[in-house]
């Protein structure tokens, strides 16, 4: 195992946090529940809704995929 010093770790970290990435989730039936939209919301995501999907937008990849991983573990289909 290698480790890498913090100044190397933390100008990566700075060049990977300036790229966007997003997720797209599918309903589980007809439309999104209110209640998850207000929560994601409130909690400062960046949401857009085409053709009844949802796109999740962010510019944390960490934090995007412990949402990728609460968002299946509720019955979310997500595809990048």
């Amino acid at each position: 195992m290698k480790i890498m010093s913090r100044a190397l770790v933390s100008k990566w970290l700075k060049e990977k946090m300036t790229q966007d990435y997003s997720i797209t989730v599918h309903p589980m039936r007809d439309e999104f529940p209110e209640r998850l939209v207000r929560e994601l919301k409130d909690s400062g995501w960046s949401l857009c809704f085409d053709k009844g999907k949802m796109i999740i937008t962010s510019n944390d990849p960490t934090s995007l995929a412990k949402m990728t991983l609460y968002l299946r573990s509720k019955g979310f289909f997500i595809s990048d």
